[in-house]
């Protein structure tokens, strides 16, 4: 018996110093810093929209026309709803430097989001989604315009994989590549083509 308590501590002891020997790898690995050495911008403080509407020649029509900013070039590139791939891919987002943007669907649910396809643009913490296709890539008539919520481009330390992570909304996305087409490459090479 005083041999297994023996063992428990000295395995507590163990545990406790490798512990605290790791407790500042994160930093060293992934320092506070902005991609792109952008300056850190303001938490956005005013509530996730999604109520889509069909007035399209506001701000975010007028914002796509323009050369991206810092902020935006940092969004650039293939974001996911977990800071990990679990049996299938959580909601995702791929923008592009030509201010076009891809939503896809959770690939384990059927949930109700469908921010389709169409062009994006920032301005004063709000993301906005001219929605120009549907989920499936049907034509819509008439373009719907989506304002949601976004924060700043934080350090995200779930997963060194995926140092990056931004809340559109109520969620965060983590960047998994500054490549857009990440997702298509990954289906690409999972079928073997």
């Amino acid at each position: 018996m005083a041999k297994n308590k023996l063992k428990l501590v000295f395995m507590i002891t163990i545990v406790i110093l490798i512990s605290g020997l790791f407790s500042g790898c994160t930093e060293k690995i992934m320092p506070q810093v902005q991609p792109n050495d952008m300056e850190p911008t303001t938490e956005a403080t005013t509530e996730a929209t999604t109520e889509p509407t069909t007035e399209v020649t506001t701000e975010a029509t007028t914002e796509a026309t323009t050369e991206l900013t810092s902020e935006e070039v940092d969004l650039v590139g293939f974001w996911h709803a977990m800071h990990f791939v679990a049996s299938g891919y959580a909601e995702r987002i791929s923008f592009y430097e030509d201010r076009s943007y891809e939503f896809l669907p959770n690939s384990m649910s059927t949930g109700n989001n469908d921010w389709g396809s169409g062009k994006w643009g920032i301005k004063e913490n709000k993301l906005y989604l001219v929605q120009e296709r549907k989920g499936g890539g049907e034509l819509l008539e008439t373009p719907i315009e989506i304002e949601i919520a976004i924060g700043p481009i934080e350090n995200a330390y779930e997963n060194a994989a995926y140092p990056y992570k931004v809340k559109i909304g109520e969620d965060y996305y983590w960047k998994m590549s500054d490549d857009p087409d990440f997702n298509t490459e990954v289906e690409t090479q999972a079928k073997g083509m």
